[in-house]
């Protein structure tokens, strides 16, 4: 194989992980951003005084249209609730948006026992 065969299937190859990379990332978002969201809330509950034995679930969710990260959350004491935070990257913190009542058709409710939306 030639020089010059070799180094365009190098960059051939290159061309093709970089692009499915790119695509991994725009679909999925970024895996450290993920974790910088994870390790924002578990600041804000330590600051809160909310204990990692409090939590039922946590769900990670990427909105590739808006390219915003999103936590679920549910609370063992209130597992009808179902808790989003949304991860502001410039401010490195997360935002409660919204509380759902899984048990009432989704329906919004403004606070429950652990949190509430007025605590931002």
């Amino acid at each position: 194989m030639s020089k010059k065969m070799m180094i365009i299937t190098g960059l051939v190859v290159l061309l093709i992980l970089g692009g499915g990379s790119f695509i991994a990332v725009s679909a999925y978002g970024a895996p450290w951003v993920a974790k910088d969201a994870e390790t924002a809330l578990n600041k804000q509950f330590a600051e809160k005084g909310i204990d990692e034995e409090q939590i039922q679930s946590k769900e990670h969710s990427y909105s590739a249209k808006f390219g915003k990260h999103s936590i679920y959350v549910r609370f063992k004491e209130e597992s009808n609730l179902r808790y989003e935070y949304l991860y502001r990257k410039d401010e490195k913190r997360m935002i409660l948006t919204e509380i759902l009542d899984t048990k009432d058709n989704n329906n919004p409710v403004s606070e429950g026992k652990t949190d509430s939306i007025y605590n931002n």
